[in-house]
């Protein structure tokens, strides 16, 4: 087969070292995913006192903050 004469290498930038992104407020689907939980199990837990309440955003929807769960958890 051969060369072919249209080929062109491109040298890629490296990935650079990112600073982790901190954790402010999330969705509930975002929450069932960091604590492994269905989001029946979310508000059961939250009904139960086991997770804040979660708060309504400007936006409107419902968030949860992190720093709350954190501090639930390990409570």
């Amino acid at each position: 087969m051969g060369h072919h004469p249209r080929a062109t290498i491109i040298n890629l930038p490296q990935q650079s070292e990112a600073a982790p992104r901190l954790i402010g407020y999330v969705s509930i689907s975002t929450l069932c995913e960091l604590l492994d939980a269905s989001e029946a199990t979310i508000r059961d837990w939250v009904k139960l006192g086991y997770l804040p309440r979660p708060r309504r955003i400007p936006s409107g929807t419902l968030r949860w903050k992190w720093a709350e769960i954190e501090k639930k958890l390990d409570g």
